[in-house]
């Protein structure tokens, strides 16, 4: 079509090149087209290869349908869809499944499908109950791409177990990491594998257990927790399930995630330095670091200025403690009059606001300049006089 021409157009698409008979949702293809462009740019997490059928329609009538073949991928450190479930399970027992990353939205199948049951189809998290003894697959589906895990059902066993979090919680500034230490007792001649599932895990937080499932041979395993700084500020509960052929038993741990520190800076005289060319270094200047948030910043400085002198180059300040404080000084010699500028920039670990720049000024003026009277004559013996812009002459004598 011309790009004058008034155009209306419609899409689908079908995914794995199907036959793209039915209209679909391409709502990541654009129904505007203006010159070449075709593709929104909200393709995330839909990885796999698709057929467009594109058609426009001219405003005096004119149609014409086109097909592309479009191949999606994920992005360098998607970890795509991925799936948590347990080893081993006991029949007429509530197996939790959970599925996270994929574009968050979840399709669900089991194989064989006789003697299992799924909670639902689709969803973040469902359950799986099996009738029958044996190994059953479950994949979840998601953006295109695909999860599994296998499952062993047994027939349920005597005895049982209990399952505690130590310690059942901990409070950690967003950023760093930690983990509880996930332990089962096991009792009434009960001695199978225990497996874990959780829930509740923080968005932009990692969470695991390691093992997954705890051997015959062991009683305890670790969830770990790698929050980030986008991690919301909050109070979580991870429900860690242990699914044993005896039965499920929850346990709780909670986190705490705090904002945790944050950078402030001052300077006197706004930092700025005032000297004179050829004369002796300015006054030095303070920056004050100060911690506006919560617990301990950790901070490092530099300047980008050969000129610039910074007294410390890291410290740390607690909220609501001592301020940090570093003495700047200005090297001037041999430096020519002008105005120069330079920043000092700060970085917090952790800090929600990191890094942080401080702008720094120096102002050099030029040497005033040397006045000579002629009328004091002779002139003292140790008279030097460093620079003349000019001579005035004060009577009418030769100079």
């Amino acid at each position: 079509w011309q790009s004058t021409d008034a155009v209306s157009a419609t899409s689908w698409y079908c995914l794995n090149n199907s036959t793209c008979n039915e209209p679909g949702d391409a709502g990541w293809v654009a129904n505007s087209p203006s010159n070449d462009q075709l593709l929104n740019q909200s393709t995330a997490g839909l990885s796999g290869t698709y057929t467009i059928k594109y058609k426009v329609t001219s405003s005096d009538g004119q149609t014409d349908t086109a097909r592309i073949t479009v191949t999606v991928t994920a992005e360098p450190g998607d970890p795509g869809v991925s799936i948590t479930c347990v080893s081993e399970a006991s029949t007429d027992q509530s197996v939790p499944l959970s599925a996270s990353g994929g574009d968050g939205s979840y399709s669900w199948t089991v194989s064989p499908t006789s003697g299992a049951t799924l909670s639902s189809t689709s969803g973040a998290s469902i359950t799986a109950t099996f009738s029958n003894t044996g190994l059953y697959t479950v994949t979840v589906t998601s953006g295109g791409q695909s999860a599994s895990c296998e499952i062993t059902v047994q027939p349920t066993a005597s005895g049982d177990f209990s399952i505690i979090s130590i310690p059942p919680s901990r409070q950690i500034v967003k950023g760093e990491s930690t983990f509880f230490t996930i332990q089962i007792t096991r009792y009434d001649g009960f001695t199978g594998p225990v497996g874990l599932a959780l829930t509740g895990c923080p968005a932009n937080t990692t969470c695991y257990h390691n093992p997954q499932t705890i051997s015959s041979a062991e009683t305890t395993s670790s969830l770990f927790v790698q929050t980030t700084p986008f991690t919301s500020a909050g109070t979580y509960t991870l429900t860690t399930t242990g699914v044993g052929t005896s039965g499920n038993h929850p346990t709780n741990s909670q986190l705490v995630v705090t904002d945790g520190p944050t950078i402030a800076l001052s300077c006197t005289n706004n930092c700025e330095f005032v000297g004179e060319e050829g004369g002796p270094p300015p006054p030095n200047q303070t920056l004050t670091i100060t911690n506006s948030g919560t617990g301990t910043l950790n901070w490092t400085a530099t300047a980008d200025a050969y000129w610039l002198a910074l007294s410390s180059a890291s410290g740390s300040t607690v909220a609501g403690g001592a301020p940090s404080s570093i003495t700047l000084s200005a090297n001037t010699a041999n430096m020519p009059a002008g105005i120069y500028r330079a920043t000092i920039t700060v970085i917090g670990q952790n800090a929600s606001n990191s890094p942080r720049t401080q702008p720094v000024i120096l102002k050099l003026s030029a040497e005033p300049n040397a006045v000579i009277n002629c009328n004091d004559q002779p002139a003292p013996p140790d008279c030097t006089i460093y620079r003349v812009e000019s001579i005035e002459f004060l009577n009418d004598s030769t100079p």
